[in-house]
């Protein structure tokens, strides 16, 4: 299991520096709402109330199929920090 905090994701700016940003509620509430089943509803409300969740691999695929639309920037940051051991 890996612990990430989705209310501190590294994404590099424009500049090439880093700044932290909090994707917690946006994707908390993504998967809570659009959830395709309750592990991923109940994953989802995790991470909107407490930003830090631990995630199992089944759990980190979960977030990589919600993040597959959004913009490269964020959803690669997001990418790295899952890949982090």
């Amino acid at each position: 299991m890996k612990k990430v905090d989705f209310r501190q994701i590294d994404v590099k700016n424009i500049d090439g520096g880093i700044e932290k940003a909090d994707v917690s509620k946006q994707l908390g509430n993504l998967m809570y709402m659009q959830g395709q089943n309750i592990e991923e509803c109940e994953l989802g409300k995790a991470i909107y109330h407490n930003g830090e969740v631990e995630l199992t691999q089944q759990q980190k695929d979960m977030v990589r199929r919600f993040i597959k639309p959004w913009a490269f920037i964020i959803r690669s940051a997001i990418e790295e920090t899952l890949n982090k051991e």
